[in-house]
């Protein structure tokens, strides 16, 4: 890493519709020291794709565990990510800068049918257009004005301090960034998969080039049990952790050495849900390198919940072969946590929260 800037100590909130993963820490001599780090469950129809639905019940359940976990810190990073927020980039002429935001707000109304009275919008000019001669490529994010008041709000009713709204996307590649974890001759695909949704962004250089969010995710997964009678909630869970603990090829082994007895049906079914996963997935790659001759992918790299199941890099390595990894740091000497193996994938985000500038 090669900021050696001290940053304030900071709690980063990275929200999910299930879980609101936590960090306090701050960035000091060039390494991120933790305090502490702890999850925040959350029952369905309290937060989702980025909305907050019930105030009340999140205002609620947040301040417990801040209270639980004695933490004072009331300067606050907010991290979300949501299928209404838009992430693109796009080619524009070569003008003045500051001519460059009136003509991304053109562009955008040519493409969607959109108020931008309603929206944020903010833009990164990346450099000059490798495939369109005398244009630059800018990145944009549009964002709604009720989503971001909304989260500010949040911080507010619970008495902490608002310091920045991020984006999940933008966390990791910071932290991939100050781990060297990336060859910038190469190119990455990264793997989210939340609740309700998946994202996936392809990496080249050290700038995200795409990134998508597809309607698929661990929710379709309690769907497959429900569709085969699996409501209780221990079983549920038991069969998570039996696919977290043997994998996809072997869990059945491990649900059967917890005494519970599964059919066929159940066991395709659970095989049939990641193979469409990793088939939804596999377009989006697809789309990428069929945008370009030069396009490829070398590396795909997963990260939060996905990366609980055991061996599913080489399940999605031979789906798609991709060479796949787990996010692991590296640099040991960037992060000073107590993070065990196996969950730091799962903080990846709210610890990339905590380089936001």
């Amino acid at each position: 890493m090669k900021k050696t800037k001290n940053y304030k100590k900071t709690l980063v909130l990275d929200m999910g519709n299930r879980y609101i993963r936590c960090v306090v820490g701050r960035l000091y001599s060039g390494t991120i020291k933790v305090d502490t780090t702890f999850s925040i469950p959350l029952d369905e129809g309290i937060y989702e794709n980025g909305v907050i639905l019930d105030s009340g019940r999140l205002c609620s359940a947040i301040v417990s565990n801040l209270r639980l976990h004695h933490v004072k810190v009331k300067n606050c990073v907010v991290v979300t990510e949501s299928r209404e927020i838009l992430k693109r980039i796009i080619s524009v002429p070569r003008i003045a800068e500051s001519d460059i935001k009136n003509m991304l707000k053109y562009e955008i109304g040519q493409y969607l049918p959109i108020d931008l009275e309603d929206y944020i919008l903010q833009y990164h000019i990346l450099g000059t257009s490798e495939e369109e001669e005398g244009k630059v490529d800018v990145e944009i994010v549009v964002m709604p004005k009720e989503i971001a008041k909304s989260h500010f709000d949040l911080l507010l009713n619970v008495n902490l301090k608002p310091v920045a709204l991020d984006l999940k996307s933008a966390c990791m590649l910071r932290l991939l960034n100050a781990c060297n974890e990336l060859d910038y001759d190469k190119v990455y695909a990264t793997l989210d998969v939340d609740y309700e949704k998946t994202e996936i962004n392809i990496i080249e250089g050290n700038q995200i080039r795409l990134n998508r969010i597809i309607g698929s995710g661990l929710k379709d997964f309690n769907t497959v049990l429900a569709n085969n009678n699996i409501t209780d909630r221990v079983k549920i869970r038991q069969i998570y952790d039996a696919v977290s603990q043997y994998g996809l090829v072997n869990y059945n082994i491990g649900m059967e050495e917890l005494g519970i007895v599964i059919d066929d049906q159940l066991y395709s079914d659970i095989i049939t849900f990641f193979t469409d996963l990793m088939s939804q997935i596999e377009r989006v790659f697809k789309y990428f390198t069929s945008r370009s001759l030069f396009n490829s992918i070398d590396q795909t790299i997963i990260y939060g919940n996905l990366s609980m199941v055991n061996k599913i890099d080489s399940f999605f390595e031979s789906n798609t072969n991709s060479p796949t990894m787990i996010f692991q740091p590296c640099n040991i000497n960037v992060c000073d946590c107590e993070l065990t193996g196996s969950e730091f994938p799962l903080y990846v985000v709210a610890l990339g929260g905590l380089l936001k500038k």
